[in-house]
């Protein structure tokens, strides 16, 4: 499964740049993951830092010199590259609100041994947000089926697995 839930020591996000610093164990480096806006985009990086609390300045200079230009929006029309995880799980719970359908229960279909909440998806949905989405009309089937893809290309074929048992019960 990818991660939607790690435990951050910082979170920066400005009108330029959004970041999330973490780390697992006392002894490792801090990841951080960077998105820094562009013309038509985000520049996007996952690296280690040096501190708890890197200026932004630095974080910008990694990015646009360490990281990878990836278009906006996300859009299911689009092809998903790692960078866009937020996108897509934004996507989700606007496919499960138009839909009315629960994604705290669909996330523990899809991974029950793990303690997932909702609560992650107001900063996952503002920060795709801040990156820029767009939102596919609610009874488009082909958009249905574009999610569904998306979720296993990114590592949620968990959750595909389930939502595809739960779109063929709607009516």
């Amino acid at each position: 499964m990818t991660s939607m839930h790690r435990k951050y020591l910082h979170v920066i996000r400005t009108s330029e740049v959004a970041a999330w610093i973490s780390h697992h164990e006392d002894d490792q480096p801090r990841k951080a993951e960077i998105f820094a806006r562009t013309q038509g985009g985000v520049q996007h990086l996952e690296t280690d830092v040096p501190d708890d609390n890197p200026t932004e300045e630095l974080l910008i200079r990694l990015v646009f010199h360490l990281g990878h230009f990836s278009p906006r929006p996300c859009s299911l029309d689009r092809q998903f590259d790692p960078s866009m995880t937020y996108g897509l799980l934004a996507l989700l719970r606007h496919w499960c609100r138009v839909h009315d359908v629960d994604l705290g229960r669909l996330l523990r279909q899809a991974y029950p041994d793990e303690s997932l909440s909702t609560e992650n998806f107001e900063e996952i949905v503002d920060q795709a947000e801040w990156e820029g989405i767009e939102y596919p009309r609610p009874d488009d089937r082909y958009q249905t089926r574009r999610l569904l893809l998306a979720l296993r290309e990114l590592g949620y074929g968990e959750i595909a697995k389930v939502l595809t048992g739960v779109i063929r019960t709607l009516p």
